[in-house]
């Protein structure tokens, strides 16, 4: 099993350490990078975390906090906030018209005016509008996450995300049972289980030929770590080495992430506007008095601006 190393750093002038970092052969990823935060490749396996001292102290208590539960694990839910399930009113939007108008952000709004939406209720995700292009456009919570990631039960998480057809049919499934089974009431471990059993016995299979989703709204709260993160495009595919799409090097435009335990590798492509046309907003970063502003990034000539 590959060890991989991740560094998390606070820097005064984010967009100055960025160019820093890259005179020394650090690649960014944008997929994990926002306007208070960097991701920095060097390899697949070491990667270093820039934050504003804004984003820092946030994220310095999410680890200190685990730190704590290392040290002392009888405090552990004192100390990560997100330890447990919170209660289900919490994940819920203030009222339909929010998590629809946040669904249907999602995508373009060519794709998103004739999806399917979904709504999450108490009991589940229902169909608030019905769709004609085979698309399905919902607001994801936070645990369509790895199953060790601190923020698995964060109520805050906000994840518009829009499926094509063919991933509507075998990658949304996993997702929607993830869900059934934590409105139940079913602990991670639980969860896991038998997301797990569901890989075993065929019920969740992989992606079909040609599914995809369009993860591009700007209201979006991904994590308290990344944000909103940036407007992207996922395919995703059986699963694969990243290097099969030459994702995760340097240079290279599409990132990429491993499904666990689904079986399933999903491939990032960022995209320079939000769904609703915007293009993404350049960082303004003040240094040696003087105004720099970088665009966050640039897309190549194939994919258009």
């Amino acid at each position: 099993m590959t060890k991989m190393i991740f560094v998390s750093l606070p820097v005064t002038c984010l967009q100055a350490s960025i160019a820093f970092c890259k005179t020394q052969g650090f690649e960014q990823n944008l997929q994990f990078s926002d306007a208070a935060a960097a991701c920095m490749v060097w390899s697949e396996a070491i990667h270093a975390r820039l934050l504003t001292h804004a984003k820092w102290r946030t994220f310095a208590t999410i680890v200190v906090g685990l730190l704590a539960c290392a040290c002392q694990p009888a405090r552990a839910q004192d100390a990560n906030p997100y330890a447990e399930m919170a209660p289900i009113a919490r994940y819920l939007s203030d009222s339909r018209t929010t998590e629809l108008e946040l669904a249907l952000s999602a995508a373009p709004a060519p794709v998103s005016s004739h999806a399917e939406v979904l709504v999450l209720e108490p009991k589940g995700y229902v169909t608030a509008v019905p769709g004609s292009n085979g698309f399905v456009c919902l607001v994801e919570r936070s645990w369509n996450t790895y199953f060790d990631d601190a923020e698995f039960w964060n109520p805050k998480v906000r994840a518009p995300n829009c499926y094509n057809a063919a991933a509507a049919r075998s990658v949304l499934p996993a997702y929607l049972k993830r869900t059934a089974f934590a409105l139940e009431g079913a602990s991670r471990a639980e969860i896991e289980k038998r997301i797990g059993d569901a890989v075993a016995s065929g019920a969740l299979t992989a992606p079909e030929v040609g599914s995809m989703s369009y993860m591009m709204s700007a209201k979006s709260h991904l994590s308290d770590l990344a944000g909103h993160s940036h407007p992207h495009l996922m395919f995703y595919l059986p699963r694969m080495e990243a290097s099969a799409w030459a994702a995760n090097l340097h240079g290279a435009p599409v990132t990429a992430d491993q499904g666990r335990p689904e079986p399933l590798t999903i491939f990032y492509s960022p995209t320079p506007r939000w769904s609703d046309g915007t293009p993404v907003a350049p960082v303004i970063c003040h240094a040696s008095q003087k105004t720099r502003i970088h665009k966050q990034w640039r897309p190549p000539p194939s994919i258009g601006t």
